[in-house]
């Protein structure tokens, strides 16, 4: 049957073979975890963080916020798209304008288009933004003053029905005075 020579090689490599596919598996499982994406290219970049979840957003806010604090350019670019996000925890137009015109100077040729076009489109969210917040303060305003004269009309009912009341009373009393006047004159 089998070699007793042969037995410990066998086991030798049985073994070998089982610890490289465990490497490769753990190996495989941490490279799933860091997501492949081309960062130099902010079109990917974008379209990456566009399908973060909230926690992986903030992480990642976190991560460019070092890297530009440590002076990288483009880290600082991926910032502005973070910030660009509309409807996420790291959104904030304003920054990511006055960050992108900051940021302009040094970009690439082939980015500054795509960025020249984030600028327009900030802008036009900062406007946007600007008109939603009067209209809002205006409706406010205005739903204000409609419970003023809310009030103000309730009062004037309340008002006229103490009139009306008064009234009635004073028709009460001319028409008792008028029934005494008659009838001391008819005596």
């Amino acid at each position: 049957m089998f070699n007793l020579c042969r037995m410990p090689s066998l086991w030798l490599i049985l073994g070998m073979t089982m610890l490289s596919g465990c490497q490769s598996l753990s190996q495989q499982s941490s490279q799933e975890s860091t997501p492949v994406v081309n960062v130099d290219n902010l079109g990917d970049y974008y379209l990456y963080i566009s399908g973060l979840d909230s926690d992986g957003m903030d992480t990642e806010v976190a991560r460019q916020q070092q890297s530009v604090e440590q002076g990288d350019h483009k880290a600082a670019l991926h910032l502005i798209l973070l910030l660009s996000i509309p409807n996420t925890s790291a959104s904030n137009v304003e920054l990511a304008k006055v960050s992108l015109d900051k940021a302009m100077a040094g970009a690439s040729n082939e980015d500054k288009g795509l960025l020249k076009l984030l600028s327009h489109q900030l802008e036009q969210r900062i406007q946007w933004q600007h008109k939603y917040n009067d209209l809002d303060d205006k409706h406010r305003r205005l739903q204000t003053e409609l419970k003023k004269e809310q009030q103000d009309r309730i009062w004037l009912q309340q008002q006229k029905q103490s009139l009306e009341q008064q009234l009635q009373q004073l028709k009460a009393i001319e028409r008792n005075i008028l029934k005494r006047e008659a009838e001391s004159n008819g005596k």
